[in-house]
């Protein structure tokens, strides 16, 4: 038998079609594993260190009239930085996604004050210890240490 060059055309254009990739051949994502349950929560900034030596909170804020500052990292990933004047009003914020492998976190933001911006991340190594929450992140010579108090609960 003979093909017409038609013929095969179509031929390999119905194969081609047949077995192209479509969205339920591409590969199965592991479905993300909950974040660690004494993460999740508001704590408010209490300390930083930079190489074991104590930081003024005022050198960590972004706005020069921020008084206190809190940290939420809601179960979904996602975590909001809010920093507030001393009548509490919000002087700056930022949010974006958390990511978690062990001990080892990355904060991606991508919104400041409301405002989406080119993604920043910020990572290194996190701890709990009751209510106190320990950010620690190494950079060139320096250990940055980052602490934030989750206030007691109930009344």
């Amino acid at each position: 038998m003979r093909w017409s060059r038609t013929t095969l055309n179509l031929v390999v254009l119905v194969c081609l079609l047949a077995c192209s990739a479509c969205g339920s051949d591409d590969p199965i994502k592991p479905p993300l594993t909950p974040l660690p349950s004494e993460l999740v929560g508001t704590r408010t900034l209490t300390s930083w260190t930079v190489n074991g030596q104590a930081q003024p909170l005022a050198d960590l804020f972004e706005d020069q009239s921020s008084a206190y500052g809190t940290l939420t990292i809601n179960s979904n990933r996602s975590y909001s930085a809010e920093e507030f004047d001393v009548s509490g009003n919000v002087t700056y914020s930022d949010s974006g996604s958390l990511t978690i492998s062990g001990n080892r976190f990355t904060l991606t933001t991508t919104m400041v004050n409301g405002n989406p911006i080119r993604p920043e991340t910020f990572g290194g190594t996190w701890d709990v210890s009751g209510a106190v929450l320990r950010m620690t992140q190494v950079s060139g010579p320096d250990t940055v240490v980052i602490t934030f108090t989750q206030p007691p609960s109930g009344p």
